[in-house]
């Protein structure tokens, strides 16, 4: 570099940059976040309406009202319904971002269930519980979901 234009570049700064390298708006040591990052609070999110799961050598489309649960197994879920179970190649942590968390919910590191068939909420010992979903499987969830459990029991009994 030239000795001449070392003095012009260390004053020059990026517009919004404060000394010391953070941006303004952010957390001290982290640049504020783009607005293109930022999630807008009125554009709704896009969840699935249908589930898509292969039978065979062909797909066929869910509709989300006959999924009870989704169980993990390894690199695949199994999407258990009224009419049976599926296996589908694909993760719980990506159906969570994709499922509506008002109806579905995680309950443990292998479940996430549709809380219009949960039956009855068992307590048990150290904060676990056990859920009975609708066509009598049963579920163990654990303290570290206890909030979905929580929020499951807020909204009280629903019409049938």
């Amino acid at each position: 570099m030239e000795p001449a234009r070392v003095p012009s570049a260390a004053t020059r700064r990026t517009p919004g940059a404060r000394p010391g390298g953070s941006r303004v708006g952010g957390e001290a040591g982290r640049p504020a976040p783009r607005e293109a990052d930022t999630v807008r609070a009125e554009e709704p999110i896009d969840y699935l309406r249908r589930f898509p799961v292969r039978h065979g050598d062909r797909f066929v489309l869910l509709r989300l009202d006959q999924v009870r649960w989704i169980e993990a197994r390894a690199n695949y879920v199994r999407v258990h319904t009224e009419v049976g179970a599926f296996l589908q190649r694909d993760s719980l942590r990506r159906l969570e971002t994709v499922l509506d968390p008002v109806v579905f919910r995680r309950v443990s590191r292998y479940a996430i269930v549709n809380l219009d068939k949960v039956r009855t909420l068992v307590r048990r010992k150290r904060g676990r519980w056990t859920l009975r979903i609708e066509g009598g499987q049963e579920l163990a969830s654990t303290r570290a979901y206890r909030a979905a459990l929580r929020e499951l029991l807020r909204r009280g009994p629903e019409e049938p």
